[in-house]
């Protein structure tokens, strides 16, 4: 969803949400020109700091095993729904029929509207009732982690301020952004090199391992470009930086 009015700053950070989750932002300024951002939440375990790229945590929950159900809402005989971070708004996945026989509602997807211990309430309905033995998984949308080395398609954007866990805020996913946590010292980095994302922060596509200029697509890959050059021994590892993201 795209906004054209706002009465936060981008530095603010909220434990409750204060717009949609992915809300898409876009701000000018005589300083950097257009510099796009998106609403997110962090659910990492632990603060996002401002500079250090991220990425969606975008997997599957696990491969949940239900006890029992019905074509609105899942059970589990043990374990937590909680305690496996599974919220309001995580997509719902039935990965298997525990009947072997690909049996509906397997694959079948729907949006969980509550959360206890045991249980996990959905919307809208499934075709079939979830049955004992149909595992079940869940897809969490617009929740950031740390960035991977090779994050690719999944890499989020940078804070531009910093995150704390649970709560939500603004990254920056297109345009100059000025301070970008860089690769260590002793790797340098040239004007106009491409960037991948490495463990939270970027790095020049030519030093990721298993050369992904070879073995990935190179637009999966790079999300931004170096705009200034840092010599091997440069200590403060920061760039300004061109981001390049959805």
């Amino acid at each position: 969803m795209l906004k054209s009015v706002f009465m936060d700053q981008l530095t603010e950070t909220s434990l409750v949400p204060k717009h949609q989750f992915g809300t898409l932002r876009v701000e000018h300024d005589d300083k950097f020109g257009e510099r796009w951002f998106r609403y997110v939440q962090n659910k990492s375990g632990g603060a996002l700091v401002a500079d250090a790229l991220t990425m969606y945590d975008g997997g599957i929950i696990g491969a949940i095993t239900a006890n029992a159900g019905s074509t609105l809402h899942a059970t589990r005989a043990s374990g937590s729904f909680v305690t496996a971070k599974v919220a309001v708004g995580d997509i719902i996945h039935v990965i298997d029929d525990g009947g072997a026989a690909g049996a509906a509602p397997e694959g079948e997807i729907s949006y969980v509207t509550g959360v206890t211990a045991l249980r996990v309430d959905f919307f809208p309905a499934l075709t079939a009732a979830i049955a004992n033995t149909d595992t079940v998984g869940f897809i969490k949308r617009w929740t950031l982690l740390a960035a991977a080395a090779k994050a690719g398609k999944r890499t989020a954007g940078i804070p531009v301020a910093d995150i704390a866990d649970g709560y939500s805020g603004w990254v920056q996913t297109k345009g100059i952004y000025q301070s970008a946590d860089m690769v260590a010292a002793g790797t340098a980095v040239a004007e106009g090199d491409r960037l991948a994302a490495g463990a939270a922060l970027l790095l020049p596509l030519a030093t990721v391992a298993n050369n992904a200029s070879v073995t990935d697509d190179i637009n999966d890959v790079v999300v931004a470009t170096a705009l200034q050059t840092l010599a091997s021994d440069t200590v403060r590892r920061k760039a300004v930086v061109m981001l390049d993201l959805i």
